[in-house]
């Protein structure tokens, strides 16, 4: 298709507006587009409240002129109020769902490398170590500790620890 026969070929070209010199074009497609876009707004805005006004013998033309300010203050309350108000909850929407996410992440990591660390402890026998280091105390400081749960709170901390390091590791 020769772009000439393109309907859409005169928003395509540069052309020179009256009034400017040589060295300053715009697209002639977005002057035609603006103008199509004023044309609308009267015909959508103006034309149906001057019928209706004119078929309504109560309120006349001052119902139109404000049927017509009543649209126009709509339009602007959606662009003031409504388009800003969309893009903020939006962006909530937005930053609680990477927080979730983080979070998730956050939980599914941790699980992951106390599995990791559960087979280290495992292989490293750090249960069993602790065991064997309780049998050289004396009798009375290796039950004390048994009922004040010292060895179970340093099995807790050294699991801890070597989770910490798998973590660390990645």
């Amino acid at each position: 298709m020769i772009l000439k026969e393109n309907f859409w070929y005169r928003f395509r070209f540069q052309a020179k507006l009256p009034g400017e010199d040589f060295g300053t074009k715009i697209i002639a497609g977005e002057y035609y587009l603006g103008k199509l876009l004023v044309l609308f707004l009267i015909v959508s805005l103006i034309f149906p409240n001057v019928v209706f006004a004119a078929a309504d013998p109560q309120t006349g033309i001052t119902g139109g002129l404000q049927a017509i300010n009543n649209r126009i203050e709509d339009l602007w309350s959606f662009m003031n109020t409504d388009v800003p108000g969309i893009f903020q909850e939006m962006y909530v929407y937005l930053v609680t769902w990477w927080v979730k996410v983080k979070i998730t992440w956050w939980f599914e990591s941790v699980k992951f490398f106390w599995g990791v660390a559960k087979i280290l402890i495992q292989d490293l026998t750090l249960g069993s170590q602790i065991a064997a280091a309780m049998t050289a105390l004396p009798q009375d400081v290796k039950q004390a500790g048994i009922d004040s749960g010292i060895f179970d709170g340093l099995n807790i901390i050294l699991q801890a620890y070597v989770t910490r390091f798998a973590m660390r590791v990645f």
